[in-house]
């Protein structure tokens, strides 16, 4: 499975290839035969779809209770139908900070930001993959309606983190 990393201003996009083999279970000559077989993925993932695919690969549950704490809702959603050569159903939107950029992504659109005091940059993905260009001066509602979106998932995870 190949998986690209996003990183913005023109960077390119970086692979990143995970392979599944268990020596024990598959053999080498079901290794090599995989090898053969190139899968490559369009679907939209983030590092939050790790944890999920982990624990459906291992076959887990992710615990509702730990040490008599109720931990934080599992974020993301298994990509491991992926690995097994299925596609994913259309994402929702995705919202999330780094050190030095607020994101938010829907569809092909992505708007970023430094922070709060820093107007944001709208790029269109399927146009632009190394985010170039930036379209906010020329899409401003589309601007508007992706901003107001982020600020409601930031404010529903703000009252969520307050519980």
């Amino acid at each position: 499975m190949l998986v690209h990393v996003d990183d913005h201003f023109g960077h390119p996009l970086i692979p990143a290839v995970i392979q599944i083999f268990d020596p024990h279970r598959d053999g080498v000559g079901q290794f090599l035969a995989q090898l053969k077989k190139q899968l490559l993925a369009n679907d939209i993932g983030h590092v939050i779809d790790f944890m999920p695919t982990f624990l459906e690969l291992a076959d887990a549950k992710y615990p509702t209770e730990l040490d008599g704490r109720r931990p934080l809702p599992l974020d993301g959603r298994s990509f491991a139908s992926v690995l097994r050569g299925e596609s994913l159903p259309p994402r929702g939107a995705l919202a999330w900070r780094v050190p030095l950029h607020r994101v938010f992504r829907s569809g092909d659109w992505k708007l970023i930001s430094k922070d709060e005091n820093t107007p944001w940059e709208l790029y269109d993905l399927a146009a632009d993959g190394a985010e170039t260009t930036n379209l906010a001066a020329q899409h401003p509602d589309a601007v508007k309606q992706l901003a107001a979106q982020w600020q409601a998932i930031k404010a529903a995870e703000k009252k969520q983190n307050s519980i």
